[in-house]
């Protein structure tokens, strides 16, 4: 999988700051509303929040979500599917059953969220923080998480076929029952040291 180079820090900076405006704010209401009744509109909410953006965001995803802050919320069950998630903040989530398929979600921080069952199915997850994360039964499958942490994540049941977890950082997580078929794994790693080692949250 191919190596995603990291933005520099005053454009990381510019992506998160442009979310902190009140009718920003009010945008992400929206947003996650429109989202919660199955809504298709909100995309359209975003390109009209900023249709003459200059930050760079590679067309094949719907919805240009880079660096909005989601921290501490019920977006359970949620569709993200290919949205451009780089560099968002999910701390201490309820994102149960939520959908992440074919996005990119690099750079991401879900310290401390229930990710049970989320679908990370084909997702780009270059670097993202997934440390004391409840990651039971979720779907990986297809994946690229390399250098990503997972440090104290429970992971039991994961079904990580066909991912790419190379240079990650386990220590401390859980993976028992984790399905592993054709992963590439990082370097020296020992199913049988990752078995109940992690922190269950719940």
């Amino acid at each position: 999988m191919a190596f995603q180079q990291k933005f520099p820090q005053a454009l990381i900076d510019r992506l998160r700051e442009r979310w902190s405006t009140d009718r920003a704010q009010q945008i992400i209401q929206q947003i996650i509303e429109d989202l919660r009744n199955n809504g298709e509109t909100w995309p359209a909410l975003i390109r009209n929040l900023w249709p003459d953006s200059e930050l760079p965001i590679t067309e094949a995803y719907v919805a240009d979500l880079r660096g909005i802050n989601l921290d501490n919320m019920d977006l359970s069950k949620l569709d993200f599917c290919f949205a451009d998630l780089r560099y968002a903040s999910f701390r201490g989530c309820n994102l149960n059953k939520t959908i992440f398929q074919s996005a990119d979600i690099s750079h991401c921080d879900f310290t401390g969220s229930n990710m049970r069952a989320a679908d990370l199915f084909e997702v780009k997850a270059y670097r993202a923080n997934f440390t004391f994360c409840t990651l039971t039964k979720a779907m990986m499958m297809g994946s690229d998480f390399s250098e990503s942490t997972f440090r104290k994540a429970v992971m039991h049941g994961v079904v990580l076929d066909k991912s790419n977890l190379s240079g990650c950082f386990l220590t401390g997580a859980d993976l028992a029952d984790a399905e592993l078929l054709f992963t590439q794994m990082p370097e020296g790693f020992r199913l049988e040291l990752y078995k109940g080692k992690g922190f269950d949250m719940s």
